[in-house]
């Protein structure tokens, strides 16, 4: 995807859903070690580099325009067996409502954000880790939303 196309989709990421975009080179953030505290501005700067292949997410509060204040979490599913990892997805995908879901795929299974409320006690569930506040996702692509 050319950079002036992972450029729009950075905006409209933030524009849309209140999500602070990361520009990534192969699965790595840009920006140094001070990424998580860049404004958005200084970020969308990073994502018309020649470095830049790929567009990450921050995790944590958000505002949305529509529902308000509440957390970008994720979850990730490492479930190396490709039916026990379906199986989980589809039973998530099953029990959240439309509008907490949206799913995106790389690496070696799915990772689905959400916008959620809830407190969660737990990070981690054997092959299964809740992003939340200060973790990060990036893919060697643009990542299609479902």
């Amino acid at each position: 995807m050319p950079n002036s196309a992972l450029l729009a989709a950075a905006r409209q990421l933030h524009a849309v859903h209140g999500i602070l975009p990361v520009a990534a080179s192969g699965k790595v953030p840009m920006g140094g070690s001070g990424w998580n505290t860049l404004p958005l501005e200084t970020r969308l700067l990073y994502f018309d580099t020649p470095a830049c292949t790929g567009l990450g997410f921050q995790f944590g509060p958000v505002f949305h325009p529509f529902y308000g204040p509440c957390n970008f979490d994720g979850i990730d599913c490492d479930e190396r067996d490709p039916a026990k990892r379906q199986a989980f997805i589809d039973m998530l995908l099953h029990l959240l409502p439309d509008s907490a879901k949206a799913r995106l795929r790389w690496g070696r299974g799915p990772l689905l954000p959400l916008f959620t409320r809830g407190e969660h006690r737990r990070e981690k569930y054997g092959s299964i880790q809740w992003l939340r506040n200060g973790k990060y996702a990036v893919s060697r692509r643009c990542p299609c939303w479902h």
